[in-house]
């Protein structure tokens, strides 16, 4: 079964307008052309080609996007089509952005440890794996931690239901013990096989899941349709990002654990019209402010606002979507059984770090029915360049001399 929701016969959208005339070969043939450019430039033939890779996609690319726009521009409101444009311009972005990188990375290829080959090839087949960390680390990294925590318990008190998070500081006794565990655990050099260029964890955000949340709840609410049973499952912005959920504390089935499908791979119809799902998620929210929508702590907010659903409903089927297909999945339908008795829950029994393909897998976590869940949420960028290295310092050193001695 492929991961594809019918908004045609979504309760939320079904009544909106004229369903008859809703699929678009023109975008059919963006999706399939963008999908072959894009497998083709990953292959072995441009590796080291940067240049070459990037090429063929600029190429081939922008010709079907004007295509494809100006065949939107028929049927779809003049004021909704910029921010699809931009949409599309960003997917391709994303796009050639993975081109360059791997392309770039396998014209110098890098041998890795057995260990990161073994890693590498679970998040390819299955898209997880779990680490155990160890009590005692786990112990002095929360200790370390503790006046962010106090934080989250703050806004527990005061945000009526907004989901609780802090960004934390790239150092202090929790980086460093952090950052010694994803070394000697090989999970960076992981995480470096699978994307096929390096990767190095560049920082966290501490978040803290409780009953209390309510941020991701009653989408749709104005119709009496209850939130979705497959609320959250969603995929990561970068169409190979890697990240990691560390837990700060035991967390069980109903606490909110990190879960994925495995072999997500398999149910993605598309990997551009999926990346295209991505940018349209950033642009329906500048959409929304553009049209005064109410402020919202649901991460959707074109999809809450009854006033704006119709712009969504009119777009040709293959560009409705979200990167966010959970919330919009029906209950007792087969899509929802299908995605529910293949979930897999990563709970503090099978390990204390999750790290996973999250550009490529459908996940969630932190919906706690009981309990709670504290977790380190970590990212993983490129590494600096020699140059960019060199550029900080010497800024930093300008500084130093403007300000001069204390």
């Amino acid at each position: 079964m492929k991961l594809e929701i019918d908004y045609a016969s979504h309760p939320a959208f079904r009544d909106l307008t004229n369903c008859s005339a809703r699929s678009s070969s023109v975008a059919r043939r963006y999706f399939d052309e963008v999908d072959e450019t894009w497998r083709e430039c990953l292959t072995t033939r441009f590796a080291g080609k940067t240049n070459e890779a990037s090429s063929l996609f600029d190429e081939r690319e922008p010709p079907l996007r004007a295509a494809l726009v100006e065949a939107l521009a028929e049927t779809v409101d003049e004021t909704y089509l910029p921010f699809l444009n931009d949409a599309l311009a960003e997917s391709a972005q994303a796009i050639r952005k993975e081109i360059s990188y791997v392309a770039a990375a396998r014209g110098r290829p890098r041998r890795y440890s057995a260990k990161a080959e073994a890693i590498s090839e679970e998040l390819s087949m299955k898209g997880a794996i779990a680490f155990r960390l160890g009590s005692e680390r786990r112990r002095r990294i929360a200790a370390s931690l503790a006046p962010f925590m106090e934080q989250l318990r703050e806004q527990r008190r005061t945000n009526g239901g907004a989901r609780c998070f802090v960004a934390v500081p790239a150092w202090g006794e929790h980086w460093n013990e952090v950052k010694a565990f994803v070394r000697a655990s090989h999970v960076e050099e992981g995480i470096s096989a699978f994307a096929g260029y390096p990767l190095e964890l560049v920082g966290y955000a501490l978040t803290y899941s409780h009953p209390d949340e309510t941020w991701y709840q009653n989408c749709y609410g104005d119709i009496g349709l209850p939130t979705a049973a497959t609320v959250q499952m969603h995929f990561d912005q970068d169409n190979l990002s890697a990240k990691s959920m560390l837990y700060l504390n035991d967390v069980e089935l109903d606490a909110g654990p990190f879960s994925y499908l495995p072999g997500s791979r398999e149910i993605i119809p598309s990997r551009s019209q999926l990346s295209f799902f991505k940018g349209l998620g950033t642009v329906n929210g500048e959409f929304a402010k553009a049209k005064r929508s109410a402020e919202t702590s649901y991460n959707r907010p074109l999809f809450i606002d009854p006033s704006l659903r119709p712009y969504f409903a009119r777009l040709p089927s293959e560009l409705q979507g979200s990167a966010g297909p959970g919330d919009d999945v029906v209950d007792d339908t087969p899509l929802s059984k299908f995605l529910r008795e293949r979930e897999r829950p990563i709970t503090s029994q099978d390990g204390d770090l999750a790290l996973f393909a999250g550009g490529e897998t459908l996940h969630r976590g932190g919906v706690t029915r009981r309990g709670e869940r504290w977790a380190l949420q970590m990212m993983y960028k490129e590494p600096p360049s020699l140059q960019q290295n060199i550029k900080s310092h010497l800024r930093f050193f300008a500084r130093r001399i403007i300000k001069g001695p204390r």
